[in-house]
């Protein structure tokens, strides 16, 4: 057996034992594809730096990838995506049966000719996201959905700030296709902590909400991220409150009246307990249909503030998810919910599910001030 033979018997037999998504990785890496072209590659995952490789790789090997249904590209942090984004129009045709694609990571303020030049690669092959049910982009990408994409039901976007809004015609929102989306997925990261909210940042959302409104849109997630991390202050024994970022909160939040019945699950991070109680608590009161809550648990750490912070949530909420790098904390809250017939649930990732709140929340927020509290 020859030296090529043994390679090529060698690479079959790792890939045998490998993940698709693995095997794609060996190959780039390995630059042998036209040995491995009979393995059925359904879930390709590939760096930024790699898209060049694989694109060179399907022009030579156009058979290689039509069983994948999955596909992903992690965008390198200050790298413009758009030659990216051609490459991939270039591979999608070849990629003939997927219908989950992601395309994630890079900046999250992309210039305005990278729309520009985005929007003009996209008008040259305009269906190539036509088998897509599942989209997952930056908000840098909302271009995209200028694109047709008649299957879409799920769409996730990432890292939107509003700023973005003014970047893109939300136009191209109204393009996707109305009666199939049923879940609709946002991260929008803003400036909480200072006083950029105004007349401005009313009319970008005012814009984005009525386009999501028209999407007749069945289940909708949102993640709200201060992107200027958690805010702290103190003066003496009193926590300094931030009323510009209490501000902002809450007017987002009242922005969000007009789709608050598709409202299913609202994740909020590095927003401090305080800004919790003036705004949240009460915009709450809104969303009549949201069913989980997300908050971290560090956010309520040195509060003496907690009373009320739990009540009037909404009857529907099914479950707030707690998270946080104390474990101890985790498990003194687990502990006093069960004393009480209340329901948890922790992951490897330090989450705790909790459910059957109850009792309008009092019970698991006194177990969070213990908690807190215990490790001050």
């Amino acid at each position: 057996m020859s030296l090529a033979d043994c390679q090529q018997e060698l690479l079959l037999c790792i890939a045998s034992f490998l993940k698709p998504k693995d095997i794609a990785s060996l190959c780039l890496v390995s630059r042998q594809f036209n040995i491995l072209q009979e393995i059925i590659y359904h879930d390709i995952e590939v760096q930024h730096e790699n898209v060049g490789r694989l694109h060179q790789t399907c022009k030579t090997n156009p058979t290689l990838f039509g069983a994948t249904n999955r596909f992903r590209v992690t965008m390198a942090s200050g790298r413009s995506p758009l030659n990216v984004i051609k490459r991939i129009c270039d591979i999608m045709p070849l990629i003939t049966r997927a219908n989950h694609i992601e395309l994630i990571g890079g900046e999250r303020r992309t210039p305005l000719k990278e729309f520009y030049g985005l929007s003009v690669a996209l008008e040259s092959d305009p269906g190539f996201l036509a088998q897509v049910q599942t989209l997952v982009i930056n908000g840098t990408l909302l271009a995209l959905l200028s694109c047709e994409i008649p299957q879409l039901h799920t769409l996730d976007i990432r890292e939107m700030s509003l700023e973005v809004l003014d970047s893109v015609k939300t136009t191209a929102l109204h393009r996707v296709h109305r009666q199939r989306l049923s879940k609709l997925c946002i991260d929008i990261t803003q400036h909480f902590a200072d006083d950029r909210w105004n007349t401005q940042c009313d009319r970008r959302v005012r814009n984005f909400i009525d386009a999501l409104n028209c999407f007749g849109v069945k289940e909708l997630t949102l993640s709200i991220c201060n992107d200027r991390g958690e805010v702290h202050g103190q003066i003496g024994d009193t926590p300094l409150l931030d009323m510009n970022c209490i501000l902002s909160l809450r007017n987002l939040l009242q922005q969000l009246q007009p789709i608050a019945h598709s409202l299913k699950s609202l994740k909020i991070t590095k927003i401090p307990v305080e800004v919790l109680l003036e705004s949240v608590h009460d915009a709450l009161l809104m969303f009549t249909f949201l069913s989980r809550l997300e908050v971290p648990l560090s956010c309520f750490r040195g509060q003496d503030r907690l009373d009320g912070i739990g009540y009037g949530l909404p009857s529907s909420l099914e479950g707030i998810i707690l998270y946080g790098d104390e474990t101890k904390e985790l498990q003194i809250i687990t502990e006093r919910c069960h004393e009480h017939n209340i329901s948890t649930t922790m992951n490897r990732q330090n989450q705790l599910l909790v459910t059957n709140v109850g009792d309008e929340g009092k019970v698991l927020w006194e177990a969070i001030r213990i908690a807190c509290n215990a490790f001050e």
